[in-house]
């Protein structure tokens, strides 16, 4: 019988998480690792397009800045840099805002489409002052957004009235939820 790795943390063995349940951002913060973390053991490889993007716009926008500040061109000379410099800012600011506020939403989650499998995209949502979270698994096929499950439920079914999180029930419930959208990797 093999040993196991001292390095890897054992599941019976790490420590609940325990958190305040009447605090819903810590609240869904521990719930969307937790399903970061569900994905990642069903080993569902995750497609970072989106956060390359957005990574290469910041940089771009980061470098723009640098320009305008250390070009060697002293001030009165170099205004038609600056300005080119400040609208671009500005475009590139925006398209990251767009970005994240109009393509991104509230996704915690992007799989990528295997050969057996669509993509996903994991979304969840938990407003302020209320108790019910939505997680929403939706699938990408060729590229268009198909068929969509949704868990809708009081995150007060996970915790226990002390603050315990009871991460099985909640795998329960994802892997069920990933059922019903008959995935092979869930056969």
């Amino acid at each position: 019988m093999s040993q196991p790795d001292k390095d890897q943390p054992n599941k019976e063995t790490e420590p609940q998480r325990k958190l305040n349940p009447y605090d819903t951002n810590s609240v869904k913060a521990c719930l969307d690792q937790s399903v970061i973390q569900f994905f990642d053991d069903k080993q569902f490889p995750e497609d970072h397009t989106l956060t390359t993007r957005k990574t290469i716009l910041g940089g771009f926008g980061c470098l723009l800045a640098l320009i305008a500040h250390f070009y060697p061109i002293p001030f009165p000379n170099n205004i038609p840099l600056l300005a080119v410099c400040v609208v671009l800012y500005f475009v590139t600011s925006a398209l990251l805002q767009y970005t994240i506020s109009f393509v991104e939403k509230d996704i915690i989650y992007t799989a990528c489409a295997t050969h057996l499998d669509p993509g996903l995209e994991v979304r969840t949502n938990l407003p302020r002052f209320s108790d019910i979270f939505t997680l929403s698994v939706q699938l990408i096929e060729d590229g268009k957004r198909t068929r969509i499950e949704t868990l809708e439920r009081s995150y007060g079914c996970w915790f226990s009235a002390d603050g315990l999180f009871q991460e099985k029930a909640f795998h329960s419930d994802l892997n069920n939820l990933l059922r019903s959208l008959k995935l092979k990797k869930m056969e």
